[in-house]
């Protein structure tokens, strides 16, 4: 879903930056609709490797023309390239993992933000299992701190997607049934069979998520404060409590 949500709300997305490559999943899926280039920035060249023993799930990613692999940190990427990305996906590993916090900060999503097209889509995973409540509000107001326009779709109690945007983020129905019929098989396989199940995954939005975040500490450059708070909840079990939050 990291690779179907912000494309299925994108109107004419042309290209698209995948920042983390794992097992080429989300990648395979943004190549499933009719996008010009994608761009694949994987820090790890043994991820690569190891991803050719995904091929019967990631749609043979690396072997389509569209695709330019970088090897190399996806920060640095954003900041000198000079492409304009209509949507970008982010999907680090959780934040106490070592260098992912950076990943989480203010400026990496300023950073996101700059290479965006006016109407750009930014998706970023964000898990609430074994997080405190206050680590998650961090996330979500160093977030809203790039991002004018916001929203948190759950893909289940603990995986949700935040989309940032420079301009607001439409649901036009019109958009999502034709960029859904192109890939309804895919989404099938994960039991999205259609529209509504697609929308029943919203949560909130802008304001509502600035609520939530309240005067929660911004994870910055200079303060990195999710790198040294988070991995103190790594045998919590936090998820109800932060769902219900």
């Amino acid at each position: 879903m990291l690779g179907h949500l912000p494309l299925l709300l994108s109107d004419g997305a042309r290209n698209v930056a995948n920042i983390g490559f794992g097992s080429g999943v989300t990648a395979g899926v943004a190549l499933l609709y009719p996008i010009e280039k994608l761009d694949v920035i994987e820090i790890s060249p043994e991820v690569v490797e190891a991803s050719r023993f995904f091929e019967h799930v990631n749609h043979r990613a690396l072997d389509d023309p569209r695709v330019e692999l970088i090897i190399g940190d996806g920060r640095n990427h954003l900041r000198y390239t000079t492409m304009t990305y209509d949507v970008t996906i982010s999907e680090p590993s959780n934040p106490w993992m070592s260098g992912m916090a950076s990943l989480f900060t203010r400026e990496f999503f300023e950073e996101v933000r700059a290479r965006l097209s006016d109407r750009g889509i930014h998706c970023q995973w964000v898990h609430s299992y074994n997080m405190s409540t206050e680590d998650l509000r961090t996330i979500v107001r160093s977030f809203r701190s790039a991002f004018p326009h916001a929203a948190l779709w759950a893909l289940n109690d603990s995986d949700f997607l935040l989309l940032g945007s420079p301009s607001p983020i439409e649901v036009r129905e019109s958009v999502v049934r034709a960029n859904f019929e192109r890939v309804r098989s895919d989404l099938e396989r994960v039991q999205v069979q259609d529209l509504y199940s697609i929308l029943s995954m919203f949560m909130i939005a802008d304001e509502d998520l600035d609520r939530f975040a309240g005067e929660a500490a911004m994870n910055t450059d200079d303060f990195p404060v999710l790198e040294f708070r988070s991995p103190r909840f790594i045998y919590a079990n936090t998820t109800d409590e932060n769902l219900q939050a």
